[in-house]
C-alpha cells in the first residue's frame, strides 16, 4: 500500500478548471460508468475511413462518432476526475496510510485515464483523415499518424468544453498544424537522406547546391545527433530513414520482428526517437547547417 501511496503521489495531472466541480455531490453529476461503455451503439464503418495501412491494430479509427452529449459528458467526467484525485492525491500521507483515501485516488485516475481513452478511440478517424492528406512517396501514413495521434492526445487534455463548440473543431486545428510543422521537419531530414545517395553519384553531387564539405558537416552533426540515442532508438532511425542503406523503408512490423516486440512499441520509440532529435535539432542550430550553400561557380 505505501508503495501505491507514493505512485500517487508523485503522479501528476492537469485538468480544465470548473466552478461547478466544487460543488457538493457534484460527483453525482459528472461522473457516469456508462459513458466508458464503447459497445454502447458501437458499428463499423466503411471502408473510406480506413487507412492504407496494415500496421494499424484491428478496430483503429472504427468506433462510432459521440453525440455532443457525449463528448460533453466525456470531458466534464475526465476533467471532474482529475480535480478530485488531485485533492485526494494531495491528502495522502505516506507516512500515515489512509486505504480508503489511497484507494478512492486510485480509482478517480482511472476513471480519468479512461475517460481520456474514450476520448482519444471515439476520434482517431480524425486523425486517419488528415494524415492521409499528408502522404507522400517520402512520408508514409505510419509516420503522419504516430504524430497525429500524438496532437489528439494533447488537444485531449488542453480542450475546454465550456467553450461551447465541438472538439473535432479544436482538434482539427491542432492534428494539422501538428502534422504540418512534423513534415516540415521530416523533409529536411529526408533531404539529408538523399544526400548519401549523392555521395555516391560524383556526377549527380556536382549538380547539388551543397558543397561537399557542407553535406559532410550535416551528415557529421546528425550522425553525432543519432549518437546521442539509446542504441534501439538508434537502429530504429538509421532503419526506418535509411542511413544504414538504400532500397525501400522497412515497416514497423518488420523491425517489430527483429527487435522481439510488437508494432506499436516501435512506433513509440521512433516517435520517442524523433522527438529527441527535433530537441537537439533546436539546441544545435542545425537549420543553419541546412542553409549551408556551396560557392558558386565562376
Amino acid at each position: 500500500m505505501r508503495e501505491l501511496a507514493l505512485e500517487l503521489i508523485s503522479t501528476e495531472v492537469d485538468f480544465i478548471p470548473d466552478k461547478r466541480y466544487q460543488r457538493r455531490n457534484a460527483g453525482n453529476k459528472f461522473l457516469d460508468a456508462n459513458l466508458l461503455n464503447p459497445e454502447k451503439g458501437f458499428e463499423r464503418h466503411s471502408s473510406k475511413y480506413q487507412s492504407d495501412s496494415s500496421e494499424l491494430p484491428s478496430g483503429v479509427g472504427q468506433s462510432r462518432l459521440l453525440t455532443p452529449e457525449e463528448e460533453t459528458g466525456l470531458f466534464e467526467q475526465m476533467n471532474y476526475a482529475k480535480y478530485r484525485f488531485n485533492i485526494l492525491r494531495s491528502r495522502i500521507n505516506p507516512d500515515d496510510l489512509d486505504r480508503d483515501l489511497i484507494l478512492d485516488a486510485r480509482e478517480l485516475h482511472e476513471i480519468a485515464m479512461a475517460t481520456r481513452e474514450r476520448l482519444i478511440e471515439s476520434n482517431l478517424r480524425l486523425v486517419i483523415s488528415i494524415s492521409r492528406k499528408f502522404v507522400t512517396p517520402h512520408m508514409t501514413f505510419d509516420d503522419l499518424f504516430s504524430d497525429g495521434v500524438m496532437a489528439l492526445m494533447q488537444a485531449v487534455e488542453k480542450f475546454d468544453v465550456s467553450r461551447g463548440y465541438r472538439f473535432s473543431t479544436y482538434a482539427y486545428y491542432s492534428i494539422s498544424r501538428s502534422i504540418y510543422r512534423f513534415t516540415k521537419k521530416l523533409k529536411k531530414n529526408l533531404l539529408t537522406v538523399e544526400s548519401f545517395e549523392l555521395n555516391s553519384d560524383d556526377d549527380t553531387l556536382e549538380s547539388s547546391s551543397y558543397s561537399e564539405d557542407g553535406w559532410g558537416m550535416i551528415s557529421n552533426r546528425l550522425d553525432d545527433m543519432i549518437n546521442k540515442l539509446d542504441e534501439r532508438e538508434q537502429w530504429i532511425i538509421r532503419q526506418r530513414f535509411r542511413f544504414d542503406g538504400f532500397g525501400k523503408v522497412p515497416t514497423y512490423k518488420h523491425l517489430a520482428e527483429k527487435l522481439g516486440v510488437c508494432n506499436e512499441r516501435v512506433r513509440q520509440l521512433e516517435k520517442r526517437a524523433l522527438q529527441k532529435l527535433r530537441n537537439m535539432d533546436h539546441a544545435n542550430e542545425l537549420d543553419d547547417l541546412l542553409e549551408f550553400k556551396s560557392p558558386s561557380v565562376e
